[in-house]
């Protein structure tokens, strides 16, 4: 372990209209084994008298912002006030371990080679556990997300099963690892080790080196709801490469607030109309991704269908559309 001496932590706190889970999130933060130099809370849609007088009950280097409300602005202007080594992102609806920012700054201390680190997220389960997400798969499931290059998010290194053509399609996802299909969506496969590297993770918790945030910052024109926003930041630093380091021994508590959040159908069409832009504007995505990623939106398509989850196929057949006239008639601009 570095001598904690050395290490300057900014924490970034986009939050809107959600005072109980800001406070729930900076009472953890006071309870840290490193408290950090700054905090900076980027704030939209309070009342700013309640809001002061809230926070006032923290002994913590609190810097209150007001802002429009619009997720990746209020990062970004809490991202380029730090004055830190390193900067914590920090979702409102988050409480974090008492370690967490000591083990995360020190991990990035030790290895400066590594851009991003996160902690292991969880959420809550219907009988009130605290677990990671892990999708539960079935053999044609999983042969599905192959055939259209689809989204997997499943540790499949702890599938057993009798069946061969099950061993050797989970044997090719570890193979290729924590990876994006070749239609751009993100896999999860394999949380075996105790550091897991991936390509994609949420980093609504994560810390970053803050030369590396100031000089890649999120993208604003994703929407005020930002959805897609860490697709997008963690392709732009890392490009293809498994570099989000997560720290599977540090979990932290997200609570997923429903509160200021879309529906379901449109958080999909947000989602993938967002990745969408990456595909068609970030350079590690050739032609063939812009195909791949048109036959991917067909199988969603199908999915939806058989599930009579109708506002989400009308949603997927709207960005089908956008998709095809966007990557066939329509030439590829800067990012």
């Amino acid at each position: 372990m570095k001598d904690l001496k050395n290490i300057s932590v900014t924490v970034v706190i986009p939050t809107y209209k959600r005072t109980k889970n800001l406070l729930r999130l900076l009472e953890s933060i006071s309870s840290q084994t490193l408290i950090p130099n700054e905090i900076i809370v980027v704030a939209a849609g309070y009342d700013e008298y309640v809001l002061k007088e809230s926070l006032s009950i923290f002994e913590l280097p609190i810097k209150l912002i007001f802002s429009q409300p619009s997720v990746c602005h209020q990062r970004n202007t809490g991202i380029f006030l730090a004055s830190s080594k390193f900067i914590q992102l920090c979702d409102d609806d988050i409480v974090l371990p008492k370690n967490y920012i000591e083990k995360l700054a020190s991990y990035l201390f030790e290895h400066e080679d590594v851009k991003i680190v996160s902690g292991l997220e969880t959420i809550q389960s219907a009988q009130h556990n605290w677990l990671p997400f892990n999708q539960d798969i079935s053999f044609l499931g999983l042969l599905y997300k192959y055939i259209f290059g689809l989204s997997v998010w499943s540790d499949l290194s702890q599938k057993t099963s009798k069946n061969i053509l099950f061993k050797k399609l989970t044997s090719h996802y570890l193979r290729k690892g924590n990876t994006i299909s070749k239609a751009g969506w993100p896999i999860l496969c394999d949380f075996s080790d105790s550091t897991v590297q991936a390509s994609i993770y949420g980093l609504g918790c994560a810390m970053f080196h803050g030369k590396t945030l100031k000089e890649t910052p999120y993208n604003e024109r994703l929407g005020q709801h930002g959805i897609g926003d860490n697709y997008d930041l963690a392709i732009r630093i890392n490009k293809e490469t498994s570099a989000i380091h997560i720290l599977k021994d540090v979990c932290y508590k997200h609570y997923k607030t429903t509160s200021n959040r879309l529906a379901s159908s449109k958080q999909y069409y947000n989602r993938t109309k967002a990745l969408l832009h990456c595909v068609r504007k970030l350079p590690i995505f050739g032609f063939s991704s812009k195909l791949y990623f048109l036959w991917s939106l067909l199988g969603n398509g199908l999915y939806f269908l058989v599930k009579l989850r109708f506002r989400h196929f009308y949603k997927n057949l709207r960005i089908m559309g956008y998709a095809l006239i966007s990557i066939l008639f329509t030439k590829k601009r800067a990012y």
